[in-house]
């Protein structure tokens, strides 16, 4: 692993290469990449996994760039069993060399906890948040049910419905959170409504009981509050929000009614 310190992970971006960035940490690519030729240059030596410095995929390197070249030729020209099925790993690419991908110079096909070999069926993909991959001893892979992106269970962050127990990205977000009946559904299992005024949110089954509602006439999602400022400000033009509200303003009539008898 020459990813060298946890504080590579830090920076991103324009900062990585900032002249001020504390470089005392990282590995000298000029010195590393030569060793790591001679290793995979002799045919009695190996390397399972190699993990890069992520300012070197950055800068993309020729010298890392013919490393590479060099590493998927000899590890395809190698017998590799998946850790899983115990199927040959067929694959004539085993570090990422896609121009403009994200994954440029990551290992595929390699758990990179037990650095056992895993074959296409049976890997799950790159975790989207630290990007690296795992066999199902070593770490849990939950897949998004949405998008398909895998996420490990050290950097989990999906979002589950309590009805169907499908997993789901917060990118994709449709598991909602429903204020009044404290219940998390994906939209599938139940609708969720926002007031596209402030905001508030309820389920389908809490709407009428509760504030926000959609209109089948304007089509739009206000909450009673909401709809309540505009009728009395006279602005409420809408025959069906006007409907939505009217359980609303009876209530409301019923009990000024009721306070100007108590007086």
């Amino acid at each position: 692993d020459l990813s060298t310190s946890g504080n590579a992970t830090i920076a991103n971006g324009e900062a990585l290469f900032s002249p001020n960035f504390p470089w005392c940490f990282t590995l000298a690519e000029d010195s590393v990449i030569p060793i790591l030729d001679s290793i995979i240059a002799k045919k009695d030596r190996a390397l399972r996994h190699v993990q890069f410095p992520l300012v070197w995929r950055k800068k993309k390197s020729k010298q890392l760039v013919e490393f590479l070249e060099s590493y998927n030729l000899v590890k395809s020209s190698r017998l590799c069993l998946c850790v899983q099925c115990d199927d040959v790993v067929e694959s004539s690419v085993w570090m990422n060399q896609t121009k403009d991908s994200s994954d440029w110079g990551l290992q595929s096909h390699t758990c990179y906890e037990c650095t056992e070999h895993i074959c296409q069926d049976c890997e799950a993909g790159f975790c989207q948040d630290c990007r690296k991959q795992f066999c199902e001893d070593c770490c849990t892979m939950k897949i998004c049910e949405m998008c398909f992106s895998a996420f490990c269970i050290e950097c989990e962050d999906l979002e589950v419905c309590e009805v169907c127990d499908k997993y789901f990205c917060q990118d994709c977000m449709p598991v909602r959170f429903c204020e009044c009946c404290n219940r998390d559904r994906c939209m599938d299992c139940m609708p969720h409504w926002d007031c596209s005024r402030c905001g508030k949110s309820n389920c389908d089954e809490c709407a009428h009981e509760h504030n926000v509602q959609w209109c089948e006439v304007c089509e739009d999602e206000y909450c009673n509050d909401c709809r309540l400022e505009d009728y009395n400000n006279g602005e409420l033009d809408c025959k069906g929000c006007r409907g939505l509200l009217l359980p609303r303003i009876m209530h409301e009539k019923e009990a000024l009614s009721r306070e100007n008898e108590m007086r």
